[in-house]
């Protein structure tokens, strides 16, 4: 009853590890074969004068044995479900960070454009400084201003007291207007 559950479970196996494969599956599937080939020798050998005692005896030995191949088969497809699950954890962390690197240079590419745009704003900026600082090159600074607007103001006020009529004191003349 064993060995025909056994027969029944293999295959499905053998086709869930189909894609991956193992050396120490194929190596259990060959001893599993060589079981099935001798195993099928004893309808033969019943054919033969086999005495039953031998028979049970061989088929009590082929039935441990194919009992140690299912259980390591089993330990085998166990270790493979777990490397599978692993690789799947694997397949799913690196997918996660594929997603964030791809948001992160989405992210990163409009920043870069956000930042050509300030660059070319700045250029643009700069230009024009350096128009204005071409116009005004002539034009007097704000400390040559300060300089000439006092003397102005110094020139103006010799004027005044020079266009004053000697006779009238100076404390009762009228204020002084500017001169443009």
């Amino acid at each position: 009853m064993a060995l025909v559950l056994f027969l029944f479970v293999l295959p499905k196996v053998s086709n869930n590890n189909a894609g991956g494969g193992s050396s120490e599956v194929a190596k259990l599937r060959e001893e599993l074969e060589a079981r099935r080939k001798a195993l099928s020798g004893i309808n033969e050998a019943t054919n033969v004068n086999v005495s039953p005692r031998d028979l049970a005896s061989r088929v009590a030995t082929d039935s441990a044995k194919l009992s140690e191949l299912v259980t390591q088969l089993q330990a085998a497809v166990g270790r493979l479900q777990n490397e599978l699950k692993m690789s799947q954890t694997t397949v799913h962390s690196l997918s996660n960070q594929l997603a964030i690197r791809t948001s992160e240079s989405t992210a990163n590419t409009g920043l870069r454009q956000q930042l050509d745009s300030a660059l070319k704003r700045g250029d643009a900026a700069e230009l024009e400084l350096q128009s204005l600082r071409q116009q005004f090159a002539g034009a007097p600074t704000a400390a040559q201003m300060e300089a000439l607007l006092k003397e102005r103001d110094s020139l103006r006020s010799r004027l005044n007291s020079l266009s004053k009529p000697p006779s009238e004191p100076d404390s009762v003349s009228a204020p002084e207007e500017p001169v443009p």
